[in-house]
């Protein structure tokens, strides 16, 4: 979700050939650099914002990826893109979102200032810095884990993986 310039996308389709993929970005420049990067008959790209009606009627994916997107979503989309994800899941199905989180350190802190914040705004990057990942990614019927987060010139960027526990 929010494939961008489709980089991820590449390397996974590359990596699993088996498996089918689908690239969803709002940008469309995005997705037609994507379209020049990807070399697989197994990647479909779609452009529009995450919704039901924007993925193929019925699709069930086993994994739904998420990368340095969130940051750049307002709060009250965070969420809602969550509970949709987490809805086209199969059970024990598993999100994996990297992304800026929690900026615990001062100097992690004002490095996410200096850049993201300066370059995509306050307003929609302000909630990740606080911890909102930690917080909506963590729900009933999910086993949700920080598996890794590491210092970046721009800022902490935190992994993060939630799986779907049938019930």
């Amino acid at each position: 979700m929010g494939c961008g310039t489709g980089s991820l996308l590449a390397v996974l389709a590359e990596q699993c050939p088996e498996a089918d993929f689908i690239g969803l970005d709002p940008d469309i420049g995005a997705l037609e650099r994507a379209s020049k990067k990807l070399n697989s008959p197994n990647v479909r790209l779609i452009p529009g914002f995450l919704s039901k009606e924007a993925v193929p009627k019925g699709w069930q994916p086993t994994k739904i990826t998420s990368s340095l997107m969130f940051h750049q979503v307002a709060l009250e989309k965070k969420s809602e893109i969550v509970k949709i994800m987490r809805s086209l899941l199969i059970p024990d199905g598993e999100l994996h979102i990297a992304d800026y989180a929690m900026q615990k350190s001062p100097l992690m802190r004002a490095a996410f200032r200096m850049t993201v914040q300066q370059l995509d705004g306050v307003e929609d990057t302000k909630h990740n810095a606080e911890g909102i990942l930690e917080k909506i990614l963590v729900a009933p019927g999910y086993l949700t884990e920080k598996t890794l987060s590491f210092p970046t010139a721009t800022g902490s960027i935190s992994l993060f993986k939630a799986k779907f526990v049938a019930s």
